[in-house]
């Protein structure tokens, strides 16, 4: 059985990694960046009891995880137009106009 040392994990960067049962159940782990399967499997095995002669086996899509693997995150990204940016640079130029504004008015003022 694999331990994880927490006083060396906590030099690297940790997330979060979700792993969701067969049975609904979900489960988060403060995983490590450079955990691999048998780590993660070894964490689970800590929080959760298993029955004797059971074990957990990862999967990611059809492919069963092996124990020397590292865990590999994939998150897709899609460019858009944003509003809240258009938002923000109508309200700088909205800022901009308003204190030239202020200034031509307060010029008209002084003279």
């Amino acid at each position: 059985e694999t331990l994880i040392d927490a006083r060396a994990l906590s030099s690297q960067k940790m997330f979060d990694l979700s792993i969701h049962f067969m049975d609904g159940t979900t489960t988060t782990l403060q995983a490590g960046a450079s955990w691999t399967v048998a780590d993660v499997k070894s964490q689970i095995e800590q929080k959760h009891s298993l029955p004797s002669l059971h074990e957990f086996r990862l999967i990611r899509g059809t492919q069963e995880l092996f124990d020397n693997t590292r865990i590999e995150i994939e998150i897709q990204a899609v460019a858009m137009k944003s509003a809240a940016k258009a938002i923000a640079i109508l309200n700088e130029l909205m800022e901009t106009w308003k204190m030239r504004h202020n200034d031509e008015q307060s010029d008209k003022d002084k003279a």
